[in-house]
């Protein structure tokens, strides 16, 4: 088995080698470096901009806006049309050509369109704090719990993880809602500053037990 899964990683290896060489052979060496540069720093750039929190009244409210994502995809698009001038415009074979149509179309073209679904879906999905509650929409779901019923609040991989004094969890999946890393950091550490320090907690259980 293990000679097995040595094999597999080897053939990857080569196919990941493979496709590496003929991507440069084929866009040229700068090109690929550049545009991927130029994608990486506008998309940091960009997400500046796509900060979620505003407060309206005394509810803190993180709703992701759409337009530094759709400014990211008219991006993505220019350098797709890009990849596929040059590609076009180089005297290669029609396995070199169709290679070529194949990388723009999974590296650029479904990223795209998968982004635009994604911003269409989740553009009215949010997540409102105040002293009391935490309200949620993800889609068609909605949530409301309230503060004084949670114990933790921490960052996940898929978003963000509520333990509730009751012994149960709630996972608000961020991920699927536009949310950015920085803004998930911001939400939790929004929520935190409502919720006891793990030290007043504890010194409320040690005065309950005395008076037990």
């Amino acid at each position: 088995m293990k000679k097995l899964y040595l094999l597999l990683a080897l053939l990857l290896f080569v196919a990941f080698c493979y496709l590496i060489y003929k991507t440069w052979d084929i866009f040229g060496f700068w090109n690929i470096i550049l545009t991927g540069v130029f994608s990486l720093f506008t998309g940091i750039l960009l997400s500046r901009f796509a900060r979620a929190r505003k407060e309206v009244g005394d509810e803190v409210i993180y709703n992701p806006k759409e337009f530094p994502k759709i400014a990211q995809i008219a991006v993505s698009i220019g350098i797709c049309y890009y990849l596929f001038t040059v590609v076009s415009s180089k005297n290669i074979s029609s396995y070199e050509y169709t290679f070529g149509l194949i990388y723009i179309f999974l590296l650029t073209c479904l990223p795209i369109v998968i982004s635009f679904i994604k911003i269409i879906r989740d553009r009215n999905d949010f997540v409102s704090v105040s002293d009391t509650v935490v309200r949620y929409k993800d889609n068609s779901h909605t949530g409301e719990i309230k503060i004084d019923q949670i114990q933790t609040c921490s960052y996940n991989k898929k978003g963000m993880l509520l333990e509730l004094k009751d012994g149960s969890s709630r996972l608000i999946e961020l991920h699927n809602m536009n949310f950015s890393s920085i803004d998930i950091f911001s939400l939790v550490n929004e929520i935190n500053k409502y919720l006891p320090k793990t030290s007043e907690t504890a010194e409320d259980a040690t005065e309950q037990n005395k008076t037990i």
